[in-house]
């Protein structure tokens, strides 16, 4: 009777750590999805600033420069 309790004992005992080992894994997975997510969306802010960078560093050199700029 003791060996039987005890066999499903370990038994609740390895369903528990299975079922945590999961949630953690799972929990794991989704952050590093969102981390990835995130460095996605800065890279492409990233190269969106440094386009408008780019883009007003030309119309400044095209525009014709004024007496009230120049003095």
């Amino acid at each position: 009777m003791v060996a039987q309790r005890l066999r499903k004992e370990n038994t609740l005992v390895k369903t528990v750590i299975i079922e945590q080992s999961s949630k953690i894994l799972m929990e794991n997975i989704n952050q590093s999805i969102n981390k990835h997510f995130v460095q996605d969306k800065l890279a492409k802010l990233q190269t969106t600033i440094i386009n408008i960078r780019d883009l007003f560093a030309t119309i400044v050199k095209q525009a014709p420069v004024s007496k009230q700029c120049s003095n």
